[in-house]
């Protein structure tokens, strides 16, 4: 079933207060029943070594017991470092960061794109090539995803050129759903463009608004307590970060996060919650936003994460294939 480019279903508060009406303007998607069936997507078990030839350098802080592997262990980050997570750190070698410039990415485009659970070009319904960090099992060799169970833990290698602005749901002409990749029919395209040009203007607007012209101090900032993201850098109040600040460095203990970029918004239901738009245009398809001056459209975000990642395909070990950038 086609999922994904809808806003997520709020809280009754939530509907009650701001969205009287929403149900019906948000009718449900219906794949396009002359399109042929998807291709195979390009999901590759990946070892430590194996993304780091790809050009990009993963370290799992592991809780508890956890078996990592090698993705474990710390010293090999590549320079050009991705955005704070407590659990992870992603970073990009020079070539791979140099590759994707070349076609109009900056690296905050390129870190976003990346972390979208994306397994189809949207605009051409081909499979682009997704990493999913593996460890090798030392009796039969065999390949085993780090985690199993959460199936969007992994990492476009080779996002698709229209996510080059940090705004795909806007830039791109999505046909297809990135995560299933079933085409949608014309009707339902044009909807969601209209819907994507209408957020954008809304949210051009609230960050255009006092505050997030400004860098935050540590004041107004925090480490989150919360189960759902607990050890995320969390902004109070409006304004916004580029990198991780060096005040707050005593705060993380697990990981050196200074130089990595920071999140400004949690997603677009936050967005949402916090302004009470007249109407609901983001919700959980837009994940988290980085808003700078230096980004085209002053801001930049992940595709969201959808309810439910149980349908989706098993892995494969990665086939001798480049994937642009690689070392």
């Amino acid at each position: 079933m086609a999922r994904y480019f809808r806003p997520a279903i709020y809280s009754t508060f939530f509907l009650l207060s701001w969205a009287v009406g929403l149900l019906s303007s948000f009718p449900a998607f219906a794949r396009d029943r002359d399109a042929p069936p998807p291709l195979k997507p390009l999901r590759w078990l990946m070892t430590s070594e194996e993304m780091r030839k790809a050009g990009l350098a993963l370290r799992i802080i592991p809780r508890r017991d956890e078996r990592v592997g090698d993705f474990g262990a710390p010293g090999g980050s590549y320079s050009n470092k991705c955005f704070f997570e407590p659990n992870y750190e992603l970073s990009l070698s020079n070539k791979k960061l140099a590759y994707f410039q070349a076609r109009g990415f900056s690296l905050e485009a390129l870190c976003l794109a990346m972390t979208s659970p994306v397994h189809y070009d949207p605009e051409t319904g081909r499979p682009v090539p997704v990493a999913i960090p593996a460890v090798v099992d030392d009796t039969n060799r065999a390949r085993k995803a780090v985690y199993p169970a959460a199936k969007l833990f992994m990492f476009v290698l080779s996002p698709p050129d229209c996510f080059k602005n940090g705004t795909p749901l806007f830039d791109c002409r999505i046909a297809y759903d990135p995560i299933e990749g079933v085409k949608f029919t014309a009707a339902e395209q044009q909807e969601d463009h209209l819907r994507a040009v209408k957020a954008d203007q809304w949210i051009r607007r609230v960050i255009g608004g006092p505050g997030y012209d400004r860098e935050c101090t540590c004041n107004q900032i925090g480490i989150s307590d919360a189960v759902d993201d607990r050890g995320a850098l969390r902004i109070r109040e409006t304004c916004r970060v580029d990198t991780f600040p060096a005040c707050a460095r005593s705060w993380v203990t697990a990981q050196d996060p200074v130089g990595t970029l920071v999140i400004d918004i949690e997603n677009g239901y936050t967005l949402e919650k916090r302004y009470k738009p007249a109407e609901l245009l983001l919700g959980t398809a837009y994940g988290g936003f980085e808003i700078s001056p230096k980004l085209p459209h002053g801001y930049a975000y992940r595709i969201g994460t959808p309810e439910g990642d149980d349908d989706l395909p098993d892995e494969l070990p990665p086939p001798m294939i480049r994937t642009g950038g690689d070392e």
